[in-house]
């Protein structure tokens, strides 16, 4: 089959339904024909069932994303384990940048790599499945990897499965429902993904400003969009901020990412644009007044000269580097994304801390959690030429094995078992109470040695904690260690407490996280549609911002949405409303969004200040190493 070249794929949609290829789940997307190698038994581990004899084999893997990097390579242990368990060396492949031409040029090529990684959410992902260029996970795991499916949490299945009901890859970085609710009974609660984070000296100098001025005024005044601005004002005029330096950083815009940026996303939920109403249905987000409220808010921020029009157009190195030299005041963001560069700040004594913001009714934000579908998605090509032997490897890294390696290392090297996978018994929960715990998957304690090396920054030699982060399990650390997350180094105490007084706030989005139905005979129609309405927002986004008036920002958000609606949003919200019912029927639940269920104790929330509950905060123990 001529390979297409992903720009081209939703242009040829007629062309897929007319194959077979859209909406019946025949031949045309796996036509089962697998190439005769030994099968493997469900009576051992796949990885153990490879002949030694046949020596190791070298797969190329290309992973869509420039940043990446892998460290279990040159010769670590975990790098070295997984070659003698599973015989596979592994040659990385990455672009030089992130705008997709790389990823085109492979696919439109006549040789894939073994193995390509892409975003959860691309359409890259869904086409190059219905187009029969992958191969079925369920279809190698009969084959070569019995067990392989029975490791993978149903829901995950449920949630990725194509048009013809098959799997066609493994998500990294998701979140299922029975270890959220292991994590809860240890009292174990998950941090917002996003946040605001302000410089702390200048916070503190404004709220000694205000109250030297009324030593009434509280600093719930500045949670709301008008207290923001004025109190981002007051840091540029008195801070020598200049207007070629941002007051408020946003996040980059990129059209890969929903909203256009994190900044938008995160937001939207500060704002509380609502995606579910009332009546338990799915919105659309954009033609909500919250989210018209949002825009405006930027605007103004951005005819202020608070947001730069650099921003609107920076890259992640120059968020980087104004992050580590303290320049911007706040900054809209995912802390998790730069939180080296906020050890750097923080270093060179510029703390950045989370602050909550609310819409101009003063409703209390709702910020989505990192439990998560999944962040990226690794798919085996038809071009690999020993499935085989790949899908055994894929099988190993999903494994417990599998994720003690990547994140703890080797047994008796970097770390030791304390308590055994599935052990029921009395222990110090995450909240410091004694009580009767259940770990699913044990837990587990560094080796003396290998901290030591963790805190000096000299444990490369390892190449754990995450060292193989493309199929990781971000619950298996937090269930696996008695503090509950991921709390080696200082500067993960330093994300951490970007966000952690923001918890009050938090919710699961999960429910929310809505796929087509790719049963639907007008999937492919709809899967364009939302492609067009996402680059109509990108493309526009960032001119609402930068209007020239309010006036010009309003008449051009509404320009916008009139534009939505020709597209026809309303039908793509009908179609995803219909996929949402199905997924919160599976999932057992009436409402998605706290404000909506009555049950939450949403009702309950206050803002208090503007620091949010600091009594999350995490004091760095004397043992980690500040550096």
């Amino acid at each position: 089959m001529v390979k297409r070249a992903i720009a081209l794929l939703f242009s040829v949609c007629l062309l897929l339904a007319a194959t077979g290829c859209v909406g019946g789940g025949g031949p045309g997307y796996d036509d089962l024909v697998y190439p005769d190698f030994p099968l493997a038994n469900a009576d051992s581990e796949s990885w153990e069932q490879w002949d030694r004899d046949e020596g190791q084999i070298e797969i190329d893997w290309f992973v869509n994303y420039s940043t990446f990097t892998w460290a279990g390579a040159d010769n670590s242990s975990v790098s070295q384990a997984i070659l003698d368990k599973t015989g596979i060396k592994i040659n990385f492949i990455v672009p030089v940048t992130d705008d997709g031409q790389m990823l085109n040029t492979l696919i439109s090529g006549q040789n894939m790599p073994d193995i390509i990684t892409l975003n959860r959410n691309s359409s890259e992902r869904i086409l190059l499945a219905e187009q029969g260029e992958i191969y079925a996970i369920n279809g190698l795991s009969e084959r070569w990897a019995p067990r392989l499916m029975g490791r993978i949490d149903e829901d995950i299945v449920e949630y990725y499965k194509s048009s013809n009901g098959l799997l066609y890859g493994l998500p990294n970085q998701y979140t299922t429902e029975k270890d959220l609710q292991a994590y809860e009974e240890m009292d174990g609660t998950l941090l917002s993904n996003g946040a605001i984070v302000v410089r702390e000296d200048w916070l503190n100098d404004y709220i000694d400003y205000k109250k030297a001025q009324d030593p009434n005024w509280n600093d719930v005044q500045a949670t709301s969009p008008s207290g923001f601005i004025e109190m981002c004002k007051w840091v540029k005029q008195n801070k020598g901020i200049t207007n070629s330096e941002p007051t408020v950083l946003l996040s980059q815009f990129d059209r890969n990412i929903d909203y256009g940026s994190r900044a938008i996303q995160h937001l939207i939920e500060y704002f509380n644009v609502a995606p579910e109403d009332k009546n338990g249905d799915f919105t659309y987000q954009y033609e909500q007044e919250e989210f018209k409220e949002m825009l405006l808010f930027l605007n103004e921020l951005y005819r202020e000269h608070c947001i730069i029009s650099g921003n609107l157009s920076a890259t992640a190195t120059q968020i980087r580097q104004n992050i580590q030299n303290g320049i911007p005041f706040a900054c809209i963001l995912s802390p998790q994304d730069f939180a080296g560069y906020f050890k750097t700040a923080a270093l060179n004594g510029y703390n950045y801390v989370p602050i909550v913001l609310t819409n101009s009714s003063g409703a209390v934000p709702q910020l989505r959690n990192l439990s998560s579908w999944g962040l990226r998605y690794t798919m085996v090509t038809k071009d690999c030429e020993r499935p085989d032997r790949v899908i055994k490897l894929l099988d190993f890294l999903q494994s417990e094995e599998g994720q003690a390696l990547i994140y703890w290392g080797v047994e008796g090297e970097s770390y030791e078992q304390t308590i055994e996978p599935g052990t029921t018994q009395m222990g110090i929960s995450f909240s410091g109470v004694e009580k009767e715990i259940t770990y699913p998957y044990g837990q587990m304690e560094f080796t003396e040695e290998a901290w030591n090396k963790i805190q000096s920054n000299t444990a490369s030699e390892y190449g754990f904690l995450r060292g193989m982060i493309l199929l990781y399990n971000p619950m298996y650390p937090r269930l696996t260690s008695a503090k509950g997350n991921e709390l080696n180094y200082y500067w993960n105490y330093v994300e951490y407490n970007c966000k952690a007084a923001l918890t009050p706030y938090t919710f699961s989005y999960k429910p929310l996280t809505v796929q087509l139905d790719p049963l639907a005979d007008n999937y492919i129609e709809m899967v364009n549609l939302e492609t067009d309405l996402k680059d109509l927002w990108f493309e526009y986004i960032p001119m609402i911002i930068s209007a020239s008036t309010r006036e010009q920002a309003e008449s051009l958000y509404e320009l916008t949405l009139g534009t939505a609606r020709d597209y026809g949003c309303e039908d793509l919200r009908i179609e995803q409303n219909k996929s949402f019912q199905a997924l919160k029927e599976s999932m057992g639940i009436e409402y998605a969004y706290p404000p909506n269920d009555p049950n939450s104790g949403y009702s309950d929330l206050t803002v208090s200040g503007i620091r949010g509950d600091t009594s999350y905060n995490l004091d760095i123990p004397s043992n980690v190493t500040i550096q």
